[in-house]
């Protein structure tokens, strides 16, 4: 009798450990899954506050707003516009320097500050040289994507209102080239090269943004 009692008691141990040791687990899978997740919150919290908007998508009187919430400044900012005829349904194939796919650096952004980007400050790079030239007043102009470098050297695009990882999702007007550092070792290390065909025109406007955060 006392041996049949000693083995239950003994199997109900083994029990109680192994549910034990698999709740253990499981607490430690959510903790180390909060973990990432703290970690990628606190990646994002400087890119979530950048954003943008645009105000009277209409031939020349599109008003491009580019808001920089927080208290660090953001580099590197450039953009992709597609630049179209005026009249409404015309989707005529791209006319180099005239209309299409137009990638230009744009200034740094300061903390606490809102930029606006005009139609008529934008220019095509023209070849050969010559004077950058000005869109064509017909033009309907619209963002397609906006890239910045964050306070930590993160690379982050603002396309179709989704905040994204820039070597994840390379828009149109930048190129992604695998470069090994040393002939020596193997293995490659992603380039992103922007590759811009127009530029600004003098300086764009900048305000404070509203509702900076500055903590």
């Amino acid at each position: 009798m006392g041996a049949a009692l000693g083995a239950l008691a003994a199997i109900g141990g083994l029990v109680f450990t192994a549910v034990a040791t698999y709740y253990s687990a499981v607490v430690s899978q959510d903790q180390l899954q909060q973990s990432r997740e703290d970690a990628e919150r606190e990646r994002r919290s400087q890119a979530m506050r950048v954003s943008l908007w645009t105000e009277d998508q209409v031939a020349n009187n599109m008003r491009l707003h580019i808001m920089n919430r927080s208290p660090d400044p953001v580099t590197d900012v450039s953009a992709g516009f597609l630049v179209r005829k005026g009249a409404w349904g015309d989707d005529s194939a791209d006319e180099p320097g005239r209309y299409g796919g137009l990638y230009v650096d744009l200034p740094n952004l300061p903390p606490c500050s809102e930029m606006i980007v005009k139609p008529e400050s934008l220019r095509w790079h023209v070849p050969n040289g010559t004077s950058p030239r000005e869109l064509p007043a017909d033009a309907r102009v619209f963002i397609e994507w906006m890239g910045f470098v964050d306070r930590d050297s993160n690379r982050w695009l603002r396309q179709d209102g989704a905040l994204l990882p820039f070597l994840e999702n390379v828009p149109d007007g930048v190129t992604k080239v695998e470069v090994r550092p040393d002939s020596r070792e193997e293995g490659t290390v992603p380039i992103l090269a922007f590759e811009p065909n127009g530029e600004v025109d003098g300086r764009l406007p900048m305000q404070r943004a509203a509702s900076c955060e500055d903590n």
